[in-house]
């Protein structure tokens, strides 16, 4: 795993995990950094609380016909994460939305075929939540009017 790059005194930060190995199906490459990925995502939400989250999956896609290689990726939206997480949940819930979207990709542009997956990048970005809780005194003339 790596930190790519960090924005606005650590509240915004990119992560690079790579496989050991070069996996051309996905479970497996998935099974292999799932560990790193949970070790990860815990050790933000303790420093940050809450995080928002969005993982990109990028691979080398070949088209046989055209011998034309190219990489391509895939990302999730935007998931809130905190402490109450489930952390092995959430992974699970952005591999299949990666997946899905190569299976789509594969079935839909006939040709390019996975010769491998490269890496995940992970982008984290501080939940800063405003609290509703101040209250501000009314006018003195807004308040003597007993109106609703």
């Amino acid at each position: 795993m790596k930190l790519i790059q960090t924005a606005f005194k650590s509240r915004i930060a990119s992560y690079r995990v790579h496989s050991e190995n070069r996996y051309s199906d996905y479970n497996m490459f998935f099974e292999s950094i799932k560990n790193k990925v949970i070790h990860l995502l815990s050790e933000v939400i303790k420093i940050h609380n809450a995080v928002k989250v969005i993982m990109e999956l990028f691979g080398r896609y070949i088209l046989q016909t055209q011998k034309i290689v190219n990489n391509k990726s895939f990302n999730t939206a935007n998931k809130v994460i905190d402490s109450a997480a489930d952390l092995n949940d959430v992974f699970y819930v952005f591999v299949d939305l990666m997946t899905t979207q190569m299976s789509e990709f594969e079935k839909r542009d006939s040709g390019w075929e996975l010769q491998f997956i490269m890496y995940v990048e992970i982008n984290l970005n501080k939940l800063c939540a405003f609290g509703g809780s101040s209250y501000i005194k009314l006018p003195s003339f807004i308040e003597k009017k007993k109106e609703l």
